[in-house]
């Protein structure tokens, strides 16, 4: 019997030295949910998130088509203008008196 006590002694006071230390940064008592109203709020939550994310579906769709209908619409740009030559640039070499 003594045996028991010396070897689980020292368990359950490090134990309760560690509950202790632990309730000074989290709660260590039970959670209270509030029942049905708990779970009503999460489902009502997820619903919600639901129609938002079909919503954002649909409306990416509708930009994607938007988009697509002004790509047919918008006919390809073609470069009228001619292409000129542009003049190299003058070089001034000093010391020579030179100019190319």
């Amino acid at each position: 019997m003594m045996g028991i006590v010396k070897r689980f002694l020292p368990f359950f006071a490090t134990f309760a030295i560690g509950v202790l230390v632990a309730s000074f940064f989290v709660s260590v008592g039970f959670s209270r949910f509030e029942g049905r109203g708990w779970r009503h709020r999460k489902g009502n939550h997820h619903k919600s998130m639901h129609r938002e994310n079909e919503r954002l579906r649909r409306e990416n769709l509708e930009l994607r088509q938007q988009l697509e209908q002004l790509r047919m619409e918008v006919p390809p740009v073609e470069n009228t203008m001619p292409m000129e030559s542009v003049p190299a640039p003058r070089i001034i070499l000093r010391g020579r008196g030179t100019v190319r």
